[in-house]
């Protein structure tokens, strides 16, 4: 295995929010980023661990995670289907798009209930 290298040297697009450098997820409408950067954090590995996976969704989730409590560990047994602990760019190029999709919307950028905007609102 290579040594550990920081996300800050992955080529990501990166922003600041709130004074904090994140990974700019503003792209997640289409599932096939996530899996561009599920590769680029294998980098020259052949697997993923998920350990390096939980690095990338603290930097990548948005405030509605943070306020659910999403955490890494239930993100990424959605994507390792095999439960093995480690992705490979195999497994990675065979998660069909729908589920990519849904570790998205439910895991790093999920999107505020309805209702709870709307009580917002009134506040």
């Amino acid at each position: 295995m290579s040594e550990p290298v920081a996300l800050s040297e992955l080529s990501f697009i990166w922003k600041l929010y709130d004074g904090q450098r994140l990974i700019n997820t503003d792209n997640y409408d289409d599932p096939e980023t996530l899996r561009h950067h599920l590769l680029a954090l294998m980098r020259d590995d052949p697997k993923l661990p998920r350990e390096r996976f939980f690095h990338y969704f603290e930097k990548a989730r948005n405030d509605e995670s943070r306020r659910k409590e999403q955490t890494p560990h239930a993100a990424f047994r959605q994507l390792d289907l095999k439960k093995k602990n480690y992705l490979t760019v195999r497994d990675i190029q065979r998660l069909p798009s729908n589920l990519l999709t849904r570790v998205v919307n439910n895991y790093i950028r999920p999107q505020a209930d309805e209702v709870e905007e709307l009580l917002k609102d009134e506040l």
